[in-house]
C-alpha cells in the first residue's frame, strides 16, 4: 500500500509513450492483489482471534475495531478501480477528454490509497510495534505520499498548459478556416486544425483530378478531328 500503489501512479506520469498505461495497469493490479490478500488474512484474524477476558474479537471490540473497519472500507473503495480505469482509458481514447469515469478513477484511487496508508500506521499502533518501526513507517509513508502528490500536481499543471496551447491552435485554425469553423464549440483541442487541413487536401485533390481529366480529353482527340479543325481554320482564313 505504501510503495506499490504510489509507484504505479507515478510511473503513469513520468514514463513517456503508450506503454505507460500498461506499466501503470500492471503495477496497480499487483498492488491490488497484494492488498486483497492482506485484507483477507486480516479479516480472518479479526473474526476468529478472540481477546482475553471475554473482550470479544478485534472486530467486535470498540477499542480495536477501527483498524479492520477502515481496512474493509478501503478494500471496497479500491476494488472497482480496474473497471473504472478500463472505462476511463477506453472513453478517453475516443473523445480525448476526461469524463465521469476518469474523475471517479482518480478520486477513488487517491482517497483509497491515502486512507490505506493512514490505516497502516494505525495497524502498527494496534500491534504495539516498536517506536523505531513506527518512525520508519511514518517517514517512508510521508515521502512516498508527498512525492506521489507532487508529481500528480505537476502532471495536472502540464496538462492544463497543453490544453490551453491546443485551444489557441484550434482557435487560430478556426479563424483561418473562415465561416466553416464558426460555431464549433464542442470540437476537441487540435481537431479544428485537422479538419481545416483535410478540407485543403480535398480541394487540392479535386483540382488535380480536374486537370488530369482535361489533359486526358485533350490527348484523346483523334487525328481526323484535328485535320478537320485545321481545314476549317484554313477555310475561315480564306
Amino acid at each position: 500500500m505504501v510503495i506499490l500503489f504510489p509507484v504505479g501512479s507515478i510511473l503513469m506520469r513520468v514514463i513517456p509513450g503508450r506503454f505507460a498505461i500498461w506499466i501503470h495497469a500492471v503495477f496497480q493490479m499487483l498492488a491490488l492483489a497484494v492488498y486483497v490478500a492482506g485484507a483477507g488474512i486480516g479479516i480472518y484474524l479479526v473474526t476468529y482471534v478472540t481477546l482475553p477476558f471475554n473482550m470479544g474479537t478485534l472486530l467486535t471490540n470498540s477499542s480495536t475495531n477501527y483498524h479492520p473497519i477502515i481496512g474493509i472500507i478501503t478494500l471496497v473503495v479500491l476494488l472497482p478501480q480496474p473497471i473504472l480505469g478500463l472505462l476511463h482509458h477506453s472513453r478517453f481514447k475516443r473523445v480525448r477528454r476526461r469524463q465521469a469515469w476518469s474523475y471517479a478513477h482518480l478520486f477513488n484511487g487517491r482517497v483509497g490509497v491515502t486512507i490505506g496508508i493512514i490505516n497502516g500506521g494505525l495497524g502498527l499502533h494496534l500491534a504495539n510495534a516498536t517506536a523505531d518501526r513506527k518512525r520508519i513507517y511514518i517517514i517512508v509513508a510521508a515521502v512516498m505520499w508527498s512525492l506521489w502528490m507532487l508529481i500528480a500536481l505537476w502532471s495536472e499543471v502540464m496538462r492544463m498548459r497543453r490544453g490551453r496551447k491546443e485551444a489557441k491552435a484550434a482557435a487560430a485554425g478556426g479563424a483561418a478556416g473562415g465561416p466553416a469553423m464558426t460555431g464549433a464549440k464542442n470540437i476537441p483541442p487540435g481537431l479544428g486544425l485537422r479538419r481545416s487541413d483535410s478540407r485543403s487536401e480535398r480541394s487540392r485533390r479535386s483540382e488535380h483530378s480536374r486537370r488530369s481529366d482535361r489533359h486526358v480529353r485533350q490527348r484523346s482527340v483523334s487525328p481526323v478531328s484535328r485535320s478537320r479543325s485545321r481545314s476549317l481554320g484554313r477555310r475561315d482564313v480564306r
